[in-house]
């Protein structure tokens, strides 16, 4: 497989593409030029939002309850993903993985989110 699950994680837990693209064109050399769009075509990857979900955060909004995020995406996509994402910009606070060079499932991340914002676990 030419840009499998394990690869992109790095991504997701901080690795810049910069480091990991010319090291994967140079192991798939007849798929360099498509490996090189990976970060820059990142977002047409996402399929878009799930519907409803603008609904849902007006309705928690609505209720005064915070809105925190936990996200595993490169760091490099983040800044890009607000632009094309309004929603992103209505939560108090996101822990994204690739700026915390964590990455769920990995149990410390979801304990950066959980400090940062002083949030009680067992609510």
């Amino acid at each position: 497989m030419v840009c499998p699950l394990e690869w992109h994680l790095q991504h997701d837990r901080g690795v810049p593409f910069a480091d990991t693209v010319p090291v994967r064109q140079a192991a798939f050399p007849d798929h360099a030029e498509l490996i090189g769009v990976w970060g820059d075509r990142y977002p047409e990857m996402i399929a878009g939002e799930i519907p409803g979900t603008s609904a849902i955060i007006d309705e928690l909004e609505a209720k005064h309850i915070r809105l925190l995020a936990l996200t595993n995406l490169p760091a490099e996509v983040w800044p890009g993903v607000q632009d094309d994402w309004p929603l992103t910009t209505r939560f108090e606070g996101v822990v994204v993985s690739g700026e915390e060079h964590l990455a769920k499932p990995d149990p410390a991340i979801f304990a950066l989110l959980v400090e940062r914002y002083d949030l009680d676990p067992s609510r």
